[in-house]
């Protein structure tokens, strides 16, 4: 019975204490029109409702606790909101303000302006559906709709949504951005562009424009003039200068026509360095043709030529106090500006396991290295090539490869060269060096230095039958090569040659010491460059195991 009597007294208090409070008017009025008790406020008018103030020139104020503000109105709310415009609709029961006309919502690091704004001051919720702009410390955001999340500090955009920063530009479906930790967040395809015309495509991620740390998600690309790297997910501290970069990874690189592919990769922008690994995999192309080339790991990076020179160049002319009577010592000129030795060289390493396909070359190795400045590829332990039907190796190897065209291939300790004649047969070349030279891409001469030795199958013209076996030993050796077959040997300084019959005789014999045939390791395609074969068992001299070194 006394709560019965006691409910409709706090039910009156409740919605007392939620009535909006007149505070000043310069003349009220009752517009019969409206009802009855219908308020008509005129001149410095001034509301007050559960901790906001609110002004106006002029309002009408509804007995259900309701008002219309005209002329500017303001609503300010602690000292966390101010809210203007020129019209606004404010409902006391629910907390809900409309404001029209020139709006600009003003929080601490932020400023809003559109021409219409819904706030919800119980959610502490802020929105527009017509269009607004959004400035903050560093950055200017314009959208087609909004929602501003006062209690969390969130803002989240929608349709043509623009974020300008100093450093870059944004452009997106949808942005969600924290105003107290500047951390942007991209849902959905999302275009980024800098000053220096750098460009980023995802199409989900976040950036803090604070740290200048970022990670960009699904089908992401980043480009700049040189360079564009995409790959499932990549992150980047700028401060760091570092970058990583996950699943379906792809660097390519259009100054040096090369493309590097995995599926984990990592850059050291400050150590001028990048590696991939993980299924990694090089891709140098030309107009005719492309180079396959796997390894475990494939790394980037540019010579240091530049850098010492300079830092030496700086050491031995920099600028020293004069001693009295003595001139001043003066710096010279700087020599790098048109200088080569300023020229910054790419360089490719790969590491273990190394095996290539092309159309007209085929190799295997342990590590390999690419110098851009000289197009020399160098192959460590256990090279071998394959050009057509030869096969070369040696302790160690380098190739001249410039623009799809093979110019010469140097062999160094145990070179050997060998042609597949049939299934048991070989012609045979062996040296402590050799120089091949190649003619539109076909090995066209071979020259041999050092301890020269080869076996020759001699074959009849018209019916290609075995007429005799030609052993010979020299000092050093030219081997002329047509139509992919030996056409001339030239014996140089100390000739020593022996034919002897095919028959009577076995090919096991006519073997050179150390010559293998490797065909079973060689790549046949550019998807057998992952196959894994087992390592043949060819040991490096004495006088090469440096290259090893520098292979490491």
């Amino acid at each position: 019975m006394i709560f019965t009597l006691l409910l409709p007294a706090l039910i009156h208090a409740q919605n007392k204490a939620r009535e909006i409070e007149l505070l000043n008017a310069n003349s009220l009025e009752f517009d019969e029109n409206l009802g009855g008790k219908t308020k008509r406020l005129l001149g410095d008018v001034r509301f007050r409702h559960e901790g906001a103030l609110m002004f106006c020139d002029s309002a009408y104020y509804f007995d259900d606790n309701k008002l219309d503000a005209f002329g500017h109105v303001k609503l300010v709310q602690g000292d966390t909101v101010t809210l203007t415009g020129e019209i606004m609709h404010y409902d006391g029961n629910t907390k809900k303000a409309d404001i029209q006309r020139n709006v600009v919502l003003k929080e601490k690091k932020m400023t809003l302006t559109t021409q219409q704004l819904y706030y919800d001051r119980e959610k502490g919720i802020a929105h527009y559906l017509s269009g607004g702009k959004i400035v903050t410390e560093e950055n200017t955001l314009t959208s087609l709709i909004a929602y501003y999340y006062n209690k969390e500090k969130m803002l989240h955009f929608h349709k043509n949504v623009v974020l300008v920063n100093p450093d870059y530009t944004i452009k997106t479906d949808t942005l969600k951005q924290n105003t107290q930790t500047d951390i942007s967040y991209f849902l959905g395809p999302t275009y980024m562009t800098t000053p220096e015309n750098d460009k980023i495509y995802c199409e989900n991620g976040w950036y803090n424009s604070k740290t200048d740390k970022a990670r960009f998600g699904k089908n992401t690309r980043l480009e700049n003039k040189n360079q564009t790297i995409t790959g499932d997910s990549i992150y980047y501290d700028k401060p760091l200068g570092y970058g990583r970069a996950v699943r379906h990874v792809s660097i390519h690189d259009t100054a040096e026509k090369i493309i590097l592919k995995g599926h984990l990769a990592e850059f050291f922008e400050k150590q001028d360095y990048s590696y991939i690994t993980d299924s990694a995999m090089m891709l140098q192309y030309d107009k005719t043709d492309t180079l396959f080339l796997h390894a475990d790991t494939l790394k980037s990076t540019y010579d240091s030529v530049y850098f010492s020179a300079k830092k030496n160049h700086e050491k031995a002319h920099k600028k020293t106090p004069a001693k009295k009577g003595s001139k001043q010592i003066e710096p010279s000129p700087e020599p790098f500006k048109n200088d080569s030795l300023a020229e910054r060289h790419r360089i490719l390493l790969a590491w273990r396991h190394v095996r290539f396909y092309r159309k007209d070359m085929q190799g295997v190795c342990d590590s390999l290295a690419y110098t851009g400045n000289d197009s020399l590829m160098k192959m460590y332990v256990s090279p071998i090539l394959w050009n057509e039907a030869n096969q070369l190796n040696g302790d160690f190897m380098q190739i001249k490869l410039s623009g799809g065209t093979l110019y010469f291939i140097d062999q160094i300790g145990k070179a050997f060269i060998g042609s597949q004649l049939d299934s048991v047969r070989y012609n045979q070349i062996k040296g402590k060096r050799t120089r091949g030279f190649f003619l539109n891409n076909e090995l066209h001469l071979v020259r041999v230095k050092g301890n020269a030795m080869s076996i020759y199958y001699a074959r009849d013209d018209e019916d290609s039958s075995y007429v005799g076996i030609n052993n010979a030993k020299s000092t050093d050796m030219d081997i002329t090569m047509a139509n992919k077959k030996v056409h001339q040997i030239s014996f140089l300084q100390s000739p020593d040659a022996l034919m002897s019959p095919v028959k009577g005789s076995s090919p096991s014999e006519n073997m050179l010491e150390g010559f293998t045939w490797f065909g079973t390791i060689r790549p046949n395609s550019r998807q057998d460059i992952f196959r894994k074969p087992e390592s043949p068992n060819i040991k490096p001299t004495q006088s090469t195991k440096g290259y090893k070194k520098k292979a490491r």
